[in-house]
């Protein structure tokens, strides 16, 4: 069975492209916008899968808040099963979700492996790249051992290298899967919005990222910290 969580906000049709093409057998939709295209894509995700749950919160709460909401969501209905994340502008093509599925069955059958990430192509870097959280599969262990991501960053980046680090000091790892066709519009709602652009890159990526070295004693990579704060 595949859950995902996604939350839309500036996508438009890409957020009906993303959730159809990976299929998933039940979808939680945060809605973290008025904008009418993704809003529209949201109901036509339900009119296609019966299981669709759409929470309009109309304003971007954060990324993290809605993630923990899905997950938690999933959690109390499927106690025994992961969780796919999904950004709104990720598709899969040309027959790679038979890959993707038996990866994420192979792999979570492994007991050290916390999260299944995808390499793939970005459109706006013209490169392939690792898609890192923006397509993420959560085995169920990882997210009882790891918890919630930190709410704390908002409203993006810098929650999934917390989560990642987090999950690497509970003696779980990431698999990264090549050979797969998922494509990546490339931060799509953020270019779609310059004051949202602007606002990320100017303010909240620099204080997500202060944060973050506060909180383990040093940047990515320089981690000091085993617990958060050194407390």
């Amino acid at each position: 069975m595949l859950n995902a969580v996604t939350i839309g906000y500036n996508s438009g049709n890409l957020l009906y492209d993303s959730v159809m093409s990976f299929m998933p057998d039940e979808v939680y939709i945060a809605l973290h916008s008025t904008h009418q295209k993704t809003r529209y894509s949201a109901t036509r995700i339900a009119n296609a899968i019966v299981h669709t749950t759409v929470v309009d919160w109309q304003v971007n709460r954060g990324v993290s808040k809605s993630w923990n909401d899905g997950i938690r969501f999933f959690m109390e209905k499927y106690p025994n099963d992961g969780v796919l994340l999904l950004n709104d502008d990720i598709i899969c093509r040309n027959d790679s979700l038979d890959m993707v599925m038996r990866a994420i069955e192979d792999h979570s059958a492994n007991p050290v492996v916390g999260a299944i990430k995808f390499y793939g192509h970005n459109d706006r870097l013209s490169q392939k790249v690792d898609h890192g959280f923006a397509c993420v599969y959560l085995t169920n262990r990882c997210i009882r051992a790891v918890g919630d991501f930190d709410e704390n960053f908002t409203p993006a980046y810098y929650e999934d290298i917390d989560f990642a680090y987090r999950m690497s000091l509970m003696g779980l790892r990431e698999v990264l899967v090549d050979g797969v066709d998922i494509v990546h519009a490339g931060s799509s709602t953020i270019f779609n919005d310059p004051k949202l652009q602007s606002d990320i890159y100017s303010f909240h990526f620099v204080r997500n990222e202060r944060y973050y070295a506060a909180k383990w004693g040093g940047k990515r990579g320089e981690e000091m910290y085993s617990t958060p704060f050194n407390r």
